[in-house]
Formats: C-alpha cells, sequence, structure tokens
C-alpha cells in the first residue's frame, strides 16, 4: 500500500519567526481569520502571535493535548471557519494541527467541489 505525507507549504525556522508570520499571511494574499495551534508549553509564543497578528489577522489560540484523533477533531471542527492554520510548537502539535487541517479541508472539499474555488489550505498551514 502507498502512503505519502501532504507538507506545509511554508516553513519558518529562525529566532523570532513568529514576528514575520503577518508578511507571510499578506505575501500568500491570505485574508480573515486563523486559528494558531500550539502546545502547552508553547502557549505563551500562540498568544503572543495571536497580539502580533491583531485586527489584521485576527486568530483563536488553541491549546492542544495529547496526540490522539480526538484531538484531530476537535482541531478540524474550530478550523470550519478559519482561512489559515498556524501551528506553534514541536512534533506533536505540528502534526496534529497538519492532520486536522487536511481533514477539514477534505470536509470543505467535499461540500464545495467546484474548481473555480480556490483551495483555502492551499499554502494556509505554517509551523513556527
Amino acid at each position: 500500500m502507498k502512503r505519502w505525507m501532504l507538507l506545509p507549504r511554508i516553513v519558518v525556522m529562525e529566532q523570532d519567526a513568529i514576528r514575520d508570520t503577518a508578511d507571510v499571511l499578506r505575501e500568500l494574499k491570505l485574508d480573515g481569520s486563523g486559528l494558531i495551534v500550539c502546545g502547552q508549553h508553547t502557549c505563551s509564543f500562540g498568544q503572543q502571535l495571536a497580539g502580533i497578528l491583531g485586527n489584521e489577522y485576527p486568530a483563536e489560540v488553541l491549546i492542544v493535548g495529547s496526540a490522539s484523533m480526538d484531538e484531530v477533531e476537535r482541531v478540524a471542527s474550530r478550523a470550519l471557519d478559519k482561512n489559515f492554520v498556524v501551528a506553534v510548537g514541536g512534533g506533536r502539535t505540528i502534526d496534529i494541527a497538519k492532520i486536522a487541517s487536511v481533514r477539514e479541508f477534505a470536509v470543505y472539499q467535499r461540500a464545495h467541489s467546484s474548481k473555480s474555488r480556490r483551495n483555502r489550505f492551499d499554502a494556509g498551514f505554517y509551523t513556527f
């Protein structure tokens, strides 16, 4: 059986990377609100990022716990009305956000299958 993984389009790794997030969103011509997914230990960075994005990109901060499908579903349900997902943290947090955004996109695609609609998560997932 063939398996593959959809990776984020953009991964920013540098000191103070969260300060560049709004620039990345502007460059990708994204707008609207987003979801910032973080872990318990990276929550302060998630809150800081929400403050940096401010009114231009209002974002809800969601803290994830265990790596489980229940947690993936919880994140996916919160991402339903969002235009982008940003993960702040380590592997577990990033993986939960990636899987949740792909699952949400699959649901969105089934509901809106018109080819003229832009892929909401084409470059809408970032890790920091």
